[in-house]
């Protein structure tokens, strides 16, 4: 006989599972050498994540701007033009 505590641990479990397998999340990744990390990018898309990717700072404000709608966001902290902190600035102003 299954015990109660043993029975909710395994229904919480699988409650968990299917809304991580159910649910898109989605993410964001700026890097310049967005290329370098196409077998990461395979691997997250594998798992069930949906991910946009941009090769710099304005273009990933651009992304946040024009869709809201991102659960993660990856940001290279050495990119030209504006830096990965750079950016984090400016998108926090936009959720502001």
């Amino acid at each position: 006989m299954i015990s109660k505590q043993l029975y909710a641990n395994i229904n919480i479990k699988l409650k968990i599972k299917n809304i991580t397998m159910t649910n898109d999340i989605r993410l964001l990744w700026a890097d310049d050498e967005i290329d370098l990390l196409k077998p990461q990018l395979m691997f997250l898309e594998k798992k069930g994540y949906k991910v946009t990717t941009v090769s710099n700072g304005h273009d990933a404000i651009e992304e946040v701007t024009e869709n809201d709608s991102f659960d993660c966001i990856f940001l290279d902290e050495s990119m030209p033009g504006l830096t990965g902190l750079e950016t984090l600035a400016e998108i926090r102003q936009i959720d502001k």
